[in-house]
């Protein structure tokens, strides 16, 4: 971890006659830090001092150590506006927020394309992740944003990024039913059969067959998901959607891959005449 910028109380003394400079320098440091507890450090030691003008100005003004944090509201509300002062004000456009990860994470699990693209522009990385390996595609997929998805894969986001569960962006859009999501990252070339990490091992198609997600499990098989591909536990697609445990999903998703079973026969059988 960087070390923490030294801004604390002999800043704070030195500038004692003047709270307002005082802050400012605290600010600076804070901003400066690398992550959230660091900033949280800096503006701890500067409400410490026993200047009461320097300490009661900090004190209103805590959102000066959490500047990234401030941005990742106006993302998640798609306050340009806002975001393009804070990011003029000086603040990391990768910094860490409160929320785990950078701004652009969480402008991405709120659905704001706007506000995803504005930071792509302002040199947000789209290979960033929380501390749980959540990226900002993770992020767009899982809620069915699929513009969002486009925009984050055409800026460089890892196809194939894993998260603490060993499931790729496509995994948990499919265990979302999140189809748009799955579609926008089944066009861009994700891996169909990549497995998670959980005891079944399941691919995109396993598991939404074994959640009865079936809007995301038709698009997977019209991109040419393995509809024969095994879990961990030999489970197929059709033992997948029968382990389901809701008995209308689990009977419209067999419905489903029956469908597609009978229709990738016929197609067989055209190849061979």
């Amino acid at each position: 971890m960087a070390a923490v910028p030294n801004a604390g109380r002999s800043d704070v003394a030195a500038s004692s006659a003047d709270p307002t400079r005082a802050a400012e320098k605290v600010a600076e440091a804070a901003m400066s830090a690398v992550t959230v507890q660091d900033r949280k450090k800096v503006l701890k030691s500067s409400i410490g001092t026993k200047n009461t003008a320097v300490h009661d100005h900090m004190e209103k003004n805590t959102s000066l150590a959490c500047n990234p944090t401030e941005l990742a509201r106006a993302a998640g509300a798609g306050k340009l506006d806002d975001m393009v002062a804070i990011l003029d004000g000086g603040v990391d456009v990768n910094g860490e927020t409160e929320f785990g990860g950078s701004a652009l994470v969480f402008a991405a699990s709120k659905g704001k394309l706007s506000a995803v693209k504005f930071l792509l522009e302002r040199g947000a990385d789209p290979t960033a992740s929380t501390k749980g390996g959540r990226s900002a595609l993770h992020a767009a997929a899982e809620k069915n944003m699929g513009k969002t998805v486009e925009a984050l894969v055409e800026a460089g986001a890892k196809l194939e990024a894993i998260d603490r569960d060993g499931c790729t962006p496509l995994i948990v859009a499919a265990a979302a039913d999140a189809h748009k999501g799955v579609a926008a990252l089944a066009a861009a070339g994700a891996n169909l059969e990549a497995t998670d990490s959980s005891e079944h091992a399941d691919t995109a198609l396993l598991a939404a067959a074994r959640l009865g997600c079936v809007k995301a499990a038709r698009v997977l098989c019209e991109a040419g998901a393995d509809f024969y591909k095994t879990g961990k536990d030999s489970s197929r697609a059709f033992d997948a959607a029968r382990q389901c445990t809701s008995a209308k999903k689990s009977a419209k998703m067999y419905d489903l891959l029956l469908e597609v079973s009978l229709d990738r026969e016929d197609e067989d059988e055209d190849d061979s005449d």
